[in-house]
Order: structure tokens, then C-alpha cells, then sequence
């Protein structure tokens, strides 16, 4: 009794899912689209803002926006600098993948590809590695998914990748 019930729920119980998200997404898809807005800050702490719990800061605007939308309260950033997080966030890779691992999306140099320096200092045990200066234009965004997704996409603020 115990292998038929596990049979269940390991196999029929995800089918009937799938079934059941495949029979409503026609549904979903005839309701308009919501509004996406995604801010992103650079230095701000979890608690800087009014509706995480802030008093020392006011941020009336921004609360109105989290209180009437949708908020992802777990995440992380993938670097502890924002051109590799942002390069991160835009390609949906990590930033050792995309080459963008440190602060070089300012410089004015285009470098697409990170790449080992041929000789290092002679006090280093390893060779330097030379980020990328910008996101690879191979790279699938995700501002390209968004506008194959029928939205109309801008950016405002600081870029660097």
C-alpha cells in the first residue's frame, strides 16, 4: 500500500498539475498583462525602505508600489557589486559565466570576454583575470524576453554592463 502511494504521488500528482496549468493557461494568457516594475538600488539595506520596517527613512512612493503589487522576499544577489549583479540579473547567468565578476562595466574599453592576464606580478601565485566590460550581445536578455513577450521595455538609472 505504502509503494502505491508513493507511485501517486511521485508520478500522477505532478501529470494532474501539469494538466490542470495546461487547461487554464489559455485562461491566464486572455487576461491583460500586469505591470512589471523592477527596482533595483544599489547599497540599500533590506530594512531601508517604509514597509520592510524603516523609520528612519520615508519612503512613501515606494510602499504605495509594494503595497499594491507583488513582492519576492527571497533573493540574493549574485555579486556583492552592482555591474556583475546587474550583467546577472539581464542574462540570467552567473557572473564567472558572463565574465563580468568585478567593478569593469564603467571602464571605457569594450571587453566582451573575461580572460586570463598572459603574466602576472611577481608576488601573485596565480594569474589575474581581465572581467568583461560589458554584457556580450549573444547574451538572451531578459528585456529580449519581455519584448517577444509583447512588452514594451525601458531602462533609467545607472547601466555599467
Amino acid at each position: 500500500m505504502k509503494r502505491i502511494h508513493l507511485f501517486l504521488i511521485k508520478n500522477l500528482l505532478p501529470t494532474i498539475g501539469l494538466a490542470v496549468l495546461l487547461y487554464i493557461s489559455p485562461e491566464i494568457q486572455a487576461k491583460e498583462k500586469p505591470n512589471v516594475l523592477f527596482i533595483m538600488v544599489d547599497d540599500l539595506g533590506w530594512m531601508d525602505v517604509g514597509f520592510m520596517g524603516s523609520t528612519y527613512y520615508e519612503t512613501p512612493n515606494v510602499d504605495a508600489i509594494a503595497a499594491s503589487g507583488m513582492m519576492f522576499m527571497n533573493a540574493y544577489s549574485a555579486s556583492p557589486l552592482c555591474s556583475a549583479t546587474r550583467n546577472s540579473i539581464m542574462s540570467g547567468t552567473w557572473p564567472a559565466r558572463n565574465g563580468l565578476t568585478g567593478a569593469s562595466g564603467h571602464v571605457p574599453e569594450v571587453r566582451y570576454k573575461a580572460a586570463l592576464r598572459k603574466k602576472s606580478a611577481p608576488d601573485r601565485k596565480a594569474l589575474d583575470v581581465v572581467d568583461a566590460s560589458r554584457l556580450n550581445p549573444d547574451f538572451y536578455t531578459l528585456a529580449e524576453a519581455f519584448q517577444e513577450g509583447g512588452y514594451t521595455t525601458a531602462h533609467f538609472g545607472k547601466w555599467h554592463i
